[in-house]
Protein backbone atom coordinates (compact mmCIF):
# COMPACT_ATOMS: atom_id res chain seq x y z
CA UNK A 1 0.00 0.00 0.00
CA UNK A 2 1.36 3.30 -0.69
CA UNK A 3 1.97 6.03 1.86
CA UNK A 4 -0.37 9.01 0.30
CA UNK A 5 0.26 11.05 3.22
CA UNK A 6 4.44 10.80 2.72
CA UNK A 7 3.88 11.84 -1.67
CA UNK A 8 0.96 14.38 -0.33
CA UNK A 9 3.60 16.28 1.88
CA UNK A 10 6.70 15.44 -0.88
CA UNK A 11 4.42 16.92 -3.88
CA UNK A 12 3.18 19.49 -1.85
CA UNK A 13 4.05 23.16 -3.29
CA UNK A 14 4.74 21.49 -6.50
CA UNK A 15 0.88 21.35 -7.68
CA UNK A 16 -2.40 24.19 -6.95
CA UNK A 17 -5.49 24.17 -7.35
CA UNK A 18 -6.83 25.48 -11.50
CA UNK A 19 -8.41 28.03 -9.75
CA UNK A 20 -6.26 29.69 -7.37
CA UNK A 21 -4.56 32.56 -8.26
CA UNK A 22 -1.08 30.15 -8.81
CA UNK A 23 -3.44 27.82 -10.96
CA UNK A 24 -4.66 30.24 -13.04
CA UNK A 25 -1.50 32.05 -13.52
CA UNK A 26 0.43 28.52 -14.88
CA UNK A 27 -3.22 28.22 -17.14
CA UNK A 28 -2.54 31.13 -18.85
CA UNK A 29 0.92 31.93 -19.11
CA UNK A 30 1.56 31.78 -22.85
CA UNK A 31 1.88 27.75 -22.39
CA UNK A 32 0.30 25.50 -25.50
CA UNK A 33 -0.86 22.71 -22.65
CA UNK A 34 -0.93 22.48 -19.02
CA UNK A 35 -0.23 19.43 -17.03
CA UNK A 36 -2.75 17.88 -14.62
CA UNK A 37 -2.21 15.05 -11.54
CA UNK A 38 -5.69 13.64 -10.48
CA UNK A 39 -6.67 12.24 -7.17
CA UNK A 40 -5.60 8.70 -8.19
CA UNK A 41 -2.06 9.75 -9.17
CA UNK A 42 -3.16 10.07 -12.95
CA UNK A 43 -1.86 12.28 -15.27
CA UNK A 44 -2.77 14.38 -18.11
CA UNK A 45 -2.55 17.27 -20.21
CA UNK A 46 -4.36 19.84 -21.88
CA UNK A 47 -4.92 23.12 -23.39
CA UNK A 48 -4.10 26.26 -21.33
CA UNK A 49 -5.32 29.63 -21.88
CA UNK A 50 -8.57 30.45 -22.57
CA UNK A 51 -9.53 26.70 -23.97
CA UNK A 52 -8.73 25.54 -20.65
CA UNK A 53 -11.25 22.67 -19.47
CA UNK A 54 -13.20 22.99 -22.60
CA UNK A 55 -11.10 20.66 -24.95
CA UNK A 56 -10.05 16.38 -24.39
CA UNK A 57 -7.75 15.51 -21.55
CA UNK A 58 -4.88 13.59 -22.89
CA UNK A 59 -3.22 10.60 -20.64
CA UNK A 60 0.45 10.27 -20.08
CA UNK A 61 0.19 7.99 -16.69
CA UNK A 62 -2.42 5.97 -16.05
CA UNK A 63 -3.89 6.15 -12.13
CA UNK A 64 -2.23 4.01 -9.83
CA UNK A 65 -4.10 4.44 -6.24
CA UNK A 66 -7.35 2.71 -6.11
CA UNK A 67 -10.72 5.27 -6.09
CA UNK A 68 -12.93 1.84 -5.70
CA UNK A 69 -13.07 2.26 -1.99
CA UNK A 70 -14.08 5.48 -0.57
CA UNK A 71 -12.46 4.53 2.76
CA UNK A 72 -9.01 4.39 1.38
CA UNK A 73 -6.80 7.23 0.98
CA UNK A 74 -6.34 9.72 -2.18
CA UNK A 75 -3.41 12.25 -2.71
CA UNK A 76 -6.30 14.72 -1.98
CA UNK A 77 -10.21 15.26 -1.09
CA UNK A 78 -12.61 15.13 -3.65
CA UNK A 79 -15.64 17.78 -2.87
CA UNK A 80 -19.21 16.15 -3.01
CA UNK A 81 -20.44 18.00 -5.74
CA UNK A 82 -17.20 16.74 -7.86
CA UNK A 83 -16.53 13.54 -9.43
CA UNK A 84 -12.91 14.17 -9.80
CA UNK A 85 -10.08 16.62 -8.19
CA UNK A 86 -7.25 17.88 -10.50
CA UNK A 87 -4.62 19.93 -9.79
CA UNK A 88 -2.14 21.65 -12.12
CA UNK A 89 1.86 21.18 -12.17
CA UNK A 90 3.37 24.18 -11.03
CA UNK A 91 6.97 21.79 -10.87
CA UNK A 92 7.48 19.10 -12.57
CA UNK A 93 9.07 17.33 -10.07
CA UNK A 94 6.38 16.61 -8.89
CA UNK A 95 6.02 14.13 -12.02
CA UNK A 96 9.50 12.17 -10.94
CA UNK A 97 8.23 11.97 -7.40
CA UNK A 98 5.16 9.98 -8.83
CA UNK A 99 6.80 8.26 -10.91
CA UNK A 100 9.24 6.78 -7.70
CA UNK A 101 6.18 5.24 -6.22
CA UNK A 102 5.09 3.95 -9.81
CA UNK A 103 7.45 1.40 -9.75
CA UNK A 104 6.96 0.09 -6.63
CA UNK A 105 5.08 -3.29 -6.66
CA UNK A 106 2.15 -3.46 -4.57
CA UNK A 107 0.87 -6.83 -3.57
CA UNK A 108 -3.03 -7.23 -4.78
CA UNK A 109 -3.74 -9.79 -2.66
CA UNK A 110 -2.11 -8.40 0.88
CA UNK A 111 -4.10 -4.82 -0.47
CA UNK A 112 -7.30 -7.29 -1.09
CA UNK A 113 -6.64 -8.50 2.11
CA UNK A 114 -6.14 -5.01 4.08
CA UNK A 115 -9.86 -3.58 2.37
CA UNK A 116 -11.85 -6.31 3.91
CA UNK A 117 -10.53 -6.15 7.38
CA UNK A 118 -10.74 -2.45 6.88
CA UNK A 119 -7.24 -1.07 7.08
CA UNK A 120 -6.75 2.23 6.26
CA UNK A 121 -3.13 4.82 6.74
CA UNK A 122 -5.28 7.56 7.55
CA UNK A 123 -4.84 6.07 11.87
Amino acid sequence: MYNVREIRERIGDMVVKPFSDRGQEVIHDGRSHVTEIWEDGEVTTTKAGDLYGNRRLHGSEPPFLPTANPRLPTLWEVPEDHDHRRMVVVDREALEILAEYRELTIDEELLEHLQETGYTDDS
